[in-house]
């Protein structure tokens, strides 16, 4: 009997062991990758260049007013930190930057005024007008047309800090100087695209409108008057964005 119940037991392990060879295996569950996002924390660099125009105009004790508007044009470079928020297909994020910049323009004198009759010949004068660097802090909204590829708008505030020479030592204006910090107003729109999880690239353009920098009087000579400043950028930047998550292909 114990001969025979040895054997029926091996029998039913031989067979269980068969049944379980004819099993397929299951498959491991694959590790599952965070999903693709535009949510985070980055910082970049860009360059660019900016154009515009300087409002400036110069008054003699006479009196003769002649206005000295003159454009400005040259490069900026620069850093960028900030963070978006991506809900659905809208992306959501406030951007900082700061640029070194080197936009400059000098302008004449003309033969024009409130009270300069045209053909009449006045002072002469030479102004520069120069940006050591422009900031801006910005607000973003922008849809996604693809996963990986943003249109946006932004607006916020923008600072610069200018300087206005007269820098031909001639005339009643002769080392006139305005420099200060300027504050105004910026507004655009940009195209970025990632690349990778970590990289993206951007297009953008800002316009950037500055009040003036006030006037300088020049005792029993006259003044000069520097009643604004407009900027058109364009920049081209990369960013790293801190963040684990992955595009699909």
């Amino acid at each position: 009997m114990k001969s025979l119940l040895l054997t029926a037991l091996a029998a039913v392990a031989l067979t269980t062991s068969a049944s379980a060879a004819d099993l397929p295996l299951k498959a491991a569950r694959p590790m599952m990758e965070p999903a693709a996002t535009w949510t985070g924390f980055y910082v970049g660099a860009h360059l660019g260049y900016g154009f515009g125009d300087s409002d400036l105009s110069a008054t003699t004790n006479n009196p003769d007013t002649f206005t000295i508007d003159h454009d400005v044009r040259g490069a900026l470079g620069g850093i960028q930190l900030g963070q978006d928020w991506q809900s659905g297909t809208w992306v959501f994020g406030i951007v900082a930057d700061m640029s070194a910049a080197a936009i400059s323009g000098d302008g004449r004198q003309c033969q024009c005024g409130n009270n300069n009759p045209a053909g009449k010949n006045g002072p002469p004068g030479l102004f520069h007008t120069n940006y050591d660097w422009i900031g801006t802090i910005r607000a973003r909204a922008g849809l996604l047309v693809t996963p990986r590829t943003l249109i946006y708008g932004h607006a916020g505030g923008a600072f610069a800090g200018v300087d206005v020479q007269e820098v031909g030592n001639a005339g009643p204006w002769a080392g006139s100087r305005l420099s200060d910090l300027l504050t105004g107003w910026v507004g655009g729109a940009g195209l970025q695209h990632a690349a990778t999880r970590n990289v993206s690239w951007f297009v953008e353009y800002s316009y950037m409108d500055f009040d003036g920098l006030g006037t300088d009087v020049i005792k029993d000579k006259g003044s000069v008057n520097q009643s604004g400043n407009v900027l058109h950028v364009v920049k081209l930047g990369a960013n790293w964005k801190f963040d684990n998550s992955t595009w699909a292909g």
